[in-house]
């Protein structure tokens, strides 16, 4: 892992110093009440800039405390940021704080299928990674080999270590995205969401899968989790005090920023936060249950790429308000990548930008 690191940070050293600046940045800008943390004013962008050095030692303090919980479920991680580290000379407690920080940035669409729901029976995920104008730039494509293990690639964000979705040798799938749930009762320093990464490389079934998830606490933010091997599908929802598993042989599993289980919806909260940069959730979630039940029985790529690719109909008047999100509908929100994810067949497919177009 870290000489992994190392590599990462050779590849994408000039990304990383970029991301770690416009992270502390917009943490510093948007810590006041009333801001938005995704789109900041300028203004306060400026004055911001003179107060990352007496801010500096806060973050790395943050960073610290972070680092027990890492250590203690996910030592491995914390050698990758190591070797990141040593490649670029960039602070070690940086690239953890950095980390933590970017689980707050995705806003997205997610979906998966199992059994009698699909065409041939066959578990599917299907998942669009949408951005704020800040974060688009940075999407890449990274395999990884780890010496224990298996290999597995995966999409991130650069600079960061947690995949957005990815599939390893033996086609066990991944995705995960941020929920906007109540995070009321997080504890000071919350658990990260990326002490589920290890599942790729530790992991072939979705039996395996759930064990391991299991024995981690659940995530201090509003999250939900997709795998799949060749048979069975998982979705773990949950938040700092409610943690869901759903295992399907047969159904099918939604979420767009928005939980699909009764028990994690009561947690939703959208006070905060205008109806773009909820960026229409309901809506969304809303669509994919549509066409789900249109194509129940006959799920296949085909029909998950159209999910993708979709804009809304006016029968549930969800036009623009869609899947595949263009920053003209979003004030500069959209999708930077997207994935199919078929395990049984080991393939994933991966459009760069929106898959309407790519």
């Amino acid at each position: 892992f870290y000489e992994m690191g190392q590599q990462y940070g050779i590849q994408f050293k000039k990304l990383m110093k970029l991301m770690l600046f416009e992270v502390k940045l917009m943490a510093i800008t948007g810590e006041k009440k009333g801001r938005d943390f995704f789109r900041p004013k300028p203004h306060h962008m400026l004055a911001s800039i003179f107060k990352m050095r007496k801010y500096r030692k806060i973050y790395q303090k943050v960073a610290e405390e972070f680092e027990i919980n890492i250590k203690k479920y996910y030592p491995e991680i914390l050698e990758l940021i190591k070797g990141m580290a040593d490649s670029t000379k960039i602070d070690y407690r940086e690239l953890i704080f950095v980390n933590c920080m970017v689980e707050y940035s995705l806003k997205c669409s997610a979906f998966g299928a199992a059994g009698d729901a699909t065409l041939d029976g066959r578990p599917m995920i299907g998942m669009n990674a949408d951005e704020s104008k800040v974060i688009q730039k940075y999407y890449i494509n990274v395999t990884m080999k780890p010496d224990n293990g298996y290999d597995f690639t995966a999409t991130y964000i650069g600079g960061t270590i947690f995949p957005v979705f990815g599939m390893n040798e033996h086609g066990l799938s991944f995705a995960s995205m941020l929920l906007f749930l109540d995070n009321e009762a997080m504890s000071t320093i919350r658990k990260p969401q990326f002490l589920k990464f290890s599942v790729l490389h530790n992991c072939k079934s979705v039996t395996e899968a759930k064990e391991l998830f299991d024995s981690i606490p659940a995530s201090g933010i509003g999250t939900a989790t997709y795998v799949a091997d060749a048979r069975q599908l998982l979705v773990q929802e949950e938040n700092p005090v409610l943690k869901k598993t759903i295992v399907y042989d047969n159904g099918t599993h939604r979420t767009a920023n928005f939980p699909q289980t009764e028990e994690l919806q009561k947690y939703v909260k959208i006070n905060k936060l205008d109806d773009i940069s909820f960026f229409f959730a309901k809506d969304r979630h809303r669509r994919i249950q549509n066409i789900f039940e249109k194509n129940i029985g006959n799920l296949d790529e085909n029909v998950f790429h159209s999910i993708i690719s979709d804009h809304g109909s006016p029968e549930d008047e969800t036009v623009n308000k869609s899947l595949c999100v263009h920053p003209e509908n979003t004030k500069g929100i959209k999708t930077c990548a997207s994935g199919i994810l078929s395990p049984n067949e080991k393939r994933m497919k991966v459009f760069e930008g929106n898959p309407c177009q790519n």
